[in-house]
């Protein structure tokens, strides 16, 4: 069996093919990778804003619920009871 030398423009040919299909399994790589990276960034910033807002909205109507409970009495509240006595 003869084995085939290649010439220098057939070698070349060979290597850039190579490194082209090796460029793009790895660009591809790297796509997915950041890709499931901002998605996780994006996951995780939305569940930090929904937290705040959570936060946000209990800080705001905790006033609110302590007005209207019946045990405690609000400054209006207070207010006029102690007008009637």
């Amino acid at each position: 069996m003869d084995k085939k030398v290649f010439s220098q423009e057939e070698v070349n040919r060979i290597v850039t093919a190579r490194v082209s299909r090796e460029r793009e399994k790895l660009a591809k790589d790297f796509e997915n990778r950041m890709k499931r990276c901002m998605a996780s960034l994006h996951l995780m910033l939305h569940q930090e804003l929904c937290e705040m807002k959570r936060d946000t909205t209990a800080e705001t109507q905790e006033p609110l619920l302590q007005a209207t409970q019946p045990n405690e009495q609000g400054p209006v509240m207070s207010h006029i009871l102690k007008r009637t006595k």
